[in-house]
């Protein structure tokens, strides 16, 4: 048995955006997808939790229970990890103003990610070696098998950027090419530089021109081209300029 502890699962990606009917459609995670922490979520581990606690799972913004977006229309496993589908209320009386900016970061490219906040109830050691053992980065000697979630209670399913926010430092994004990196650079550039946007995501945003910088964020299996790290470098220091 698990520790019953809160903890925010970032992976989770976007499969398609209808504009027209404002429905997003993604994964808030993935099945069979080692992360950095170790961990792995199992086909089937929210099942239980979907069919007892379905109508409480909200939609939030940055995991942050203050920002709900709505319900999930859709909330189903299937083969490839928690596919969700939502529908943003349109602009009117009583839709908070956070809901149609986030869509409009959507449309734009800002954001792509997804993330599932829950507890861990039921967990395992890889016994078989279907996955890599694992490290975590500050003491890449002491390698384990990787822990398999066998059964999660969900809570929410959030948008984020690549975890910058509240509740959880900057995480980097798994797997990531410097490429990547640019591409999400360049879609929050008009942003911040036309400081379009609440002064809250403006702030995550910068958070995140800060890590960034440092690129500490960038995890282990990371692709990281020097000529493309040059670049990508050179135009994130010439974006912080630029909104100073």
């Amino acid at each position: 048995m698990g520790e019953r502890t809160f903890q925010i699962k970032n992976g989770g990606t976007l499969k398609t955006l209808d504009a027209d009917k404002r429905t997003i459609c993604g994964y808030y995670a993935s099945f069979n997808t080692l992360d950095s922490d170790g961990d792995v979520f199992q086909p089937g581990c929210f099942a239980k939790s979907l069919k007892e606690n379905k109508d409480r799972i909200l939609h939030l913004l940055q995991h942050d229970t203050t920002l709900p977006i709505c319900r999930p229309t859709v909330l189903i496993e299937d083969s490839k990890g928690l596919y969700f589908e939502s529908y943003f209320p349109a602009p009117g009386d009583g839709v908070p103003y956070y809901i149609e900016e986030t869509f409009e970061f959507y449309k734009s490219g800002v954001y792509n990610e997804h993330s599932v906040g829950f507890e861990m109830l039921q967990n395992e050691p890889d016994r078989e070696g279907k996955y890599p053992e694992w490290a975590p980065p500050w003491n890449p000697d002491n390698k384990r098998a990787a822990n398999i979630i066998t059964q999660a209670k969900l809570w929410e399913g959030s948008t984020v950027t690549w975890g910058a926010n509240k509740n959880t430092p900057f995480v980097g994004i798994k797997g990531a090419t410097m490429e990547d990196l640019t591409r999400h650079l360049k879609a929050k550039e008009l942003v911040l530089k036309n400081r379009k946007g609440s002064d809250k995501n403006i702030e995550l945003f910068l958070k995140e021109l800060e890590e960034l910088s440092k690129l500490t964020a960038i995890r282990p299996g990371t692709t990281i081209e020097p000529d493309a790290k040059e670049k990508f470098l050179e135009s994130l220091n010439n974006l912080q300029k630029s909104i100073k």
